[in-house]
């Protein structure tokens, strides 16, 4: 994993919102897939408060970019909240469709389709 990447993982924990949002959306860009551990338990935390939706976008938007297929039921769950966000909704559609992609072009692979 890269330094970047690496300090923008760490940036995910910043008490600034702002800070955590600039790091989702830096992780997005890189799309480094070991980066979606720290990216979900990142936006667990962040879904607690619903002051900071421009933030829980961003990380989700980056979850999946960097997620994997295994992110799929806490996502799912999430946009079939009530109280999710409109944007975190949004997002969430966005990841779920993404991370779905993901696991059924490998489940093709192990096929051997």
């Amino acid at each position: 994993m890269a330094l970047e990447a690496v300090e923008a993982i760490r940036q995910l924990q910043d008490r600034s919102s702002a800070k955590r949002r600039l790091a989702a959306k830096r992780l997005r860009k890189l799309g480094d897939s070991d980066a979606g551990p720290a990216l979900l338990e990142a936006l667990k935390n962040e879904v607690r408060d619903s002051r900071t939706w421009e933030t829980q976008y961003q990380m989700t938007m980056a979850l999946g970019t960097c997620g994997s297929p295994s992110d799929l039921p806490y996502l799912r769950d999430l946009v079939l909240q009530r109280d999710t966000l409109h944007a975190v909704h949004t997002a969430g559609g966005d990841a779920i469709v993404r991370l779905s992609y993901m696991e059924h072009t490998t489940l093709r692979r192990f096929a051997g389709a």
